[in-house]
């Protein structure tokens, strides 16, 4: 059997529990934020895939923002699916390492419908099935991976929210995916984590940041403490 087809979520990519699914939910943070005081730099939700991974793509692909980086795209309102997969079962192994929003932050409001479920959003990820585990940077940025068996002729589904057309990306079984969602302009801050709480109906004013070590220099391409992975609830 081939190896797994990898995604790694790196950045503010929050992870919801709907009643279906598993989604993994890139709030709009392209211009940055002002929030509870804390001002938070623009964020980029971007989509890479090594050209080596890519065997073809059947038309252009809507939602997607070409870079001068081949295989890189920024996600311009689209919901992303793994097609071609062999696991029926999803195993979450990641949920006690990443930050919940329900446990930092007391009588959390619940998740606002337009931003999880009707396309307010950067960028959703579907997950059906794999296995889901979560890694931590030396500043204390927790990532997650989703590795998942496939066929021989696995892909990526993008489908546009606003015109709702579908496109495929045909890929090499043992293709690596990576979703960031990080201030790669203007670098990260140690409050970067309080995007998150855009996935819900209000940001409510003890919204929190996870308790974890400072980075010193909040360069372009630096991982802050505070650009994180997060779920809800």
């Amino acid at each position: 059997m081939s190896n797994p087809l990898t995604v790694t979520f790196t950045g503010i990519c929050t992870h919801v529990t709907t009643s279906t699914l598993h989604r993994v939910v890139l709030v709009h943070a392209e211009d940055g934020a002002h929030i509870n005081g804390a001002k938070i730099p623009p964020h980029v939700p971007t989509l890479a895939i090594h050209p080596h991974d890519i065997l073809g793509v059947d038309g252009w692909i809507y939602g997607l923002q070409p870079t001068p980086r081949d295989g890189v795209w920024i996600l311009r309102g689209v919901e992303l699916s793994l097609e071609g997969i062999v696991d029926a079962v999803y195993v979450n192994e990641a949920a006690t390492e990443v930050p919940h929003l329900a446990t930092l932050t007391p009588d959390v409001p619940t998740p606002a419908d337009d931003v999880v479920l009707n396309g307010r959003a950067a960028c959703y990820f579907d997950i059906t099935g794999g296995k889901l585990r979560a890694s931590t940077s030396e500043h204390g940025a927790v990532s997650t991976v989703l590795s998942v068996m496939t066929t021989d002729k696995p892909g990526l589904r993008v489908k546009c929210f606003w015109n709702e057309e579908s496109r495929l990306i045909s890929l090499r079984p043992g293709a690596q995916i990576h979703i960031e969602h990080t201030g790669v302009t203007l670098g990260d801050s140690d409050l970067d984590f309080l995007l998150h709480y855009r996935v819900l109906k209000s940001i409510p004013a003890d919204a929190a940041v996870p308790p974890k070590e400072k980075v010193q220099h909040h360069l372009p391409g630096n991982i802050s403490s505070g650009c994180s992975n997060s779920a809800y609830p």
